[in-house]
């Protein structure tokens, strides 16, 4: 494991996780990128910027299919949500999975869905295999 200021890389077999204070990023090598938004935290829109670059350091050039979840009381800030709507994020993107089994947090889902208007298409899951199981069934 390598450490490098607050960034800590590790590489498993199919698999690069990075962590930092916020967030954790596992890149898989079928282009499923998990951002694991950590207890007690909340996803800034420079975080959403970070993992970005990280993951192009890692796999330069490509777009993912990114799952975004929280562990316990994690969340994610109004301008990081309009990020990852964004069409900027759609360079680096190809679908979006928002998962949380937090019923308010469904809802809050629903609302991010209505009103920010996702370039790529996006989903809110309860359950992280569900989501998977989307995202990867939109890879060609």
């Amino acid at each position: 494991m390598q450490v490098c200021g607050r960034v800590n890389n590790f590489v498993l077999t199919g698999l690069k996780q990075i962590e930092t204070d916020i967030f954790i990023v596992r890149l898989h090598d079928d282009l499923i990128k998990e951002i694991i938004v950590k207890k007690n935290k909340t996803l800034n829109k420079e975080d959403i910027h970070e993992s970005i670059r990280l993951s192009q350091e890692a796999m330069p050039g490509k777009q993912f299919y990114v799952l975004i979840e929280g562990q316990e009381n994690a969340s994610v800030a109004a301008h990081a949500q309009g990020l990852a709507a964004s069409a900027e994020y759609a360079k680096f993107a190809k679908a979006l999975a928002l998962c949380s089994p937090d019923p308010y947090l469904e809802v809050a889902g629903e609302v991010y869905l209505k009103v920010n208007h996702p370039k790529i298409p996006t989903r809110f899951f309860e359950k992280r295999d569900d989501a998977l199981v989307w995202l990867r069934s939109l890879i060609k």
